[in-house]
Formats: structure tokens, C-alpha cells, sequence
């Protein structure tokens, strides 16, 4: 074989690009898998080309020949993932493979059908969250949407249908590890994570999480590379059946958390016929119609909705001052003047680490809550206000608006 033969053979099948300073080899096929010189040269080993000599000829490594080609595929920029070019870019490697079906207009009446099966306050919100991900793959909604409900109701058919849609680009996972732990070059051409039963509370896994969903560039580890911040285009996707399976801390706005009916649940006909039209030409016919949806300057974090279920899952991740607050204003029995003593004793049962006085400042002043003389905090007159202040979208016990009072901790409360 002629060696331009071998040479073009070796630069359709690998590539070489710059990444954290290095330089690394790849196979293009994903996911890509980095390998040094050592790695490289050993797997083109039984590439050889013949080279004249006064013999005759020589074999010697196709990839020693390769390197120094002037057509070689070299990227000396590393990675991009632009899903408006068709290609490489003559620096970069574009990681954009497109999407996983051939967009095909028909009847997605199925797909319409399950979503009636969500909540009715974030229905319309879970429809245009799937379009604007799909109409932007490179982008990131800033917004992590989070199915709920018990098990075999089907609202991970929803993320199985993402999943198809973006082919090469989506990835499902079942252990947070995969997300939150080292060695995570997998997600860097990854632009919709469906984590599926996936428990994310506790732990440090929290505050990764938190960043992968809304930061626009993330800590790349490959085996044999140094970390290196590259850009983000992670949407992700989860579905639970746990009452708390989010770090919601209070003032999040990294989640929409909607519940799904059990009116389906473990509906063995009605699932093989919706899965059915997926695998055949629904998938086509859903991308088709999430790419043409008109969404004009909707937004998924400009245009949030906050259901009762993230607030469930807030209120699961209260610590210390704040879960003081809350039972506090759960139960709707305070005397006139609370101590400034009584939150510090409690909000430190609690776990409470920082300056308790100085966040209770900070919480209770834009709240209505009045500083006393005394150390101490008169509670706004209004529980409904109080409430609504300081977690907004609760769902709290009906007929107690108005606080049962007492005229000091020294009375009997029922704490």
C-alpha cells in the first residue's frame, strides 16, 4: 500500500489535539478516550510503511511517519462544541455529532398525552424546557428539571426520550458518582444528562452539582491530565421517586421540581404503546416539533415556575437557622418578643455554624420581624406575611393564618 494510503488511512480513524497542555491522541469515536505517545505508538505498532533503501525497502511506524505529515489532523486549540458549524473548525475539534434522529414532522399526540400526566402548574413549563434544550444543545438552561413521583408512573420516559433525541450527546446515569466524581472528561461533550433514581442529597456532592447545572465552564479530569476548566453545555434531567432528593437549599433557583399522576402506574399496555411510538418514528416526530416550537424570548431561568413539590424539597433541605424559622412558622405559636438567646440555643441544636444574631439580621429585618430593647424579635403581626416572606410557595396548614400567641417562653408552648 502506498504510504499516503496508510498515512490518510491512520488520519480518518485518529486525531491529535492540545488539551491542558498537552498533547494527546484520540480515536474518533466517542466517548474520546485521551492516550499519550507511549499509548498511541503501541496501538498503530502493526501500521508500517515500506521505505527505500539500498536494499530495497524498510518497514518503519506508520505513526513516526504520521506525526510529521503536513495533512495530519492536529488541533492545537483542543475542543468545541458548536451545533451551528458542520464539522471541525481548523483549530478545533468540534464535538457536535448531531442530533441522535433525522427530524420528520408527524403526530406527537402520545408524547402530548403523557405530559397531561404532570402537574398542571409546571406542565407547559416541562414542554418548553424539552424545546429550548433541544432548539439550543450548546447552551445551558441554568435550570435542572426534576420529575417526581412513585415508581413505574413513567416520568422517566421523558428523559428516555431526550435521550434520544440527542444520540451521542446524552448520557444516563443511575449513581451520582458518575456526575460529582473525579475523572469526568465523559461530560465534556455531553449536553443532556437524564440522571435516573438518582440521589443527590448530602454529602459534597451537593455544591458540584449545583455548578454543573448552572455554571458556565466546569473542572475537566481526564486520567493523565491535569484538571482544566472547559466550557459547560450540561442540561440535566432527573426523575425521583424520593420525597427529598435535591439539595434545594433556600433562595435556590437551580431546580423545577414537578409531581407526575400514578394514574398510569405500572400500566403495562399503555407504556409498551408509548414507548413503542417512540422507538418508531416518534422520536423524529418529537424532535421535529420541539425544534419548530415558537419560544420567542422564553427562558427556562428567566421564566421558572415554583411548584409545591420544590418547596417540599426545600423545606427537606433546611439546616440550622433556617429550619429553626421554618418549624417555628410551621406550627404558628410564638409569644410577642422572642429572645435573640432562644434562636442562637436552637439554631446551634440545629447545626447552625455561622454568627446566628448577625443572620437573623439579615433574615428577619426585610421580613417584617421588629429588633426589640431586649435582645429579642417581635413577630410580624400577620403569620400569612410572616410565612409568605420567608418561604415563599410553602403549602401550609390550612386555618392558621394568625398566630396563637403567648406571653412568653415562659408559658407552656407547644413547641
Amino acid at each position: 500500500m502506498d504510504i499516503n494510503d496508510v498515512l490518510q488511512a491512520i488520519n480518518e480513524r485518529y486525531f491529535a489535539a492540545i488539551i491542558g497542555g498537552h498533547l494527546r491522541y484520540f480515536e474518533d469515536r466517542f466517548p474520546l478516550q485521551g492516550m499519550n505517545d507511549q499509548a498511541m505508538t503501541f496501538t498503530l505498532a502493526p501500521n508500517t510503511v515500506q521505505i527505500p533503501n539500498n536494499t530495497g525497502f524498510r518497514n518503519e511506524p506508520a505513526f513516526k511517519h504520521w506525526k510529521v505529515w503536513r495533512e495530519r489532523r492536529f488541533y492545537p486549540d483542543g475542543f468545541v462544541l458548536d451545533a451551528n458549524v458542520e464539522g471541525h473548525k481548523e483549530r478545533a475539534y468540534n464535538l457536535w455529532q448531531g442530533y441522535g434522529v433525522v427530524p420528520e414532522k408527524g403526530d406527537i399526540t402520545p408524547f402530548k398525552q403523557h405530559l397531561e400526566l404532570v402537574e398542571p402548574a409546571a406542565r407547559e413549563y416541562v414542554w418548553k424546557w424539552l424545546c429550548w434544550v433541544v432548539q439550543n444543545p450548546a447552551d445551558k438552561p441554568k435550570v435542572a428539571l426534576v420529575l417526581r413521583g412513585e415508581e413505574g408512573v413513567g416520568k422517566g420516559f421523558i428523559g428516555q426520550a431526550l435521550v434520544r433525541l440527542f444520540g451521542e450527546h446524552a448520557m444516563q446515569l443511575t449513581q451520582r458518582r458518575h456526575v460529582t466524581g473525579n475523572f469526568n472528561a465523559h461530560l465534556r461533550h455531553i449536553c443532556l444528562l437524564f440522571a435516573d433514581e438518582a440521589d443527590f442529597t448530602g454529602g459534597d456532592g451537593e455544591g458540584v452539582l449545583k455548578t454543573l447545572i448552572t455554571e458556565e465552564t466546569m473542572s475537566i479530569e481526564a486520567k493523565g491530565i491535569d484538571v482544566r476548566q472547559e466550557r459547560s453545555h450540561v442540561a440535566m434531567f432527573m426523575s425521583t421517586n424520593h420525597d427529598w432528593a435535591i439539595p434545594a437549599g433556600l433562595g435556590a433557583r437551580r431546580f423545577v421540581v414537578a409531581d407526575i399522576s400514578n394514574e398510569r402506574k405500572r400500566d403495562s399496555e399503555y407504556f409498551g404503546a408509548l414507548f413503542g411510538w417512540l422507538e418508531g418514528e416518534g422520536a423524529s416526530h418529537l424532535l421535529a416539533a420541539a425544534l419548530a416550537e415558537d419560544l420567542s424570548d422564553w427562558h427556562p431561568e428567566k421564566d421558572r415556575v415554583v411548584t409545591s413539590a420544590l418547596a417540599e424539597q426545600k423545606i427537606n433541605s433546611l439546616k440550622g437557622l433556617n429550619k429553626v424559622l421554618f418549624n417555628l412558622l410551621w406550627e404558628g405559636n410564638a409569644p410577642s418578643e422572642i429572645p435573640t438567646s432562644w434562636f442562637v440555643s436552637e439554631a446551634v441544636k440545629e447545626g447552625e455554624k455561622q454568627n446566628v444574631p448577625m443572620l437573623l439580621s439579615h433574615r428577619l429585618r426585610k421580613s417584617g420581624w421588629k429588633k426589640t430593647r431586649r435582645p429579642g424579635w417581635q413577630p410580624p403581626a400577620s403569620l400569612a406575611e410572616a410565612r409568605e416572606a420567608l418561604f415563599p410557595g410553602t403549602a401550609w396548614p390550612e386555618g392558621g393564618d394568625q398566630w396563637l400567641r403567648y406571653d412568653s417562653f415562659t408559658d407552656e408552648v407547644p413547641f
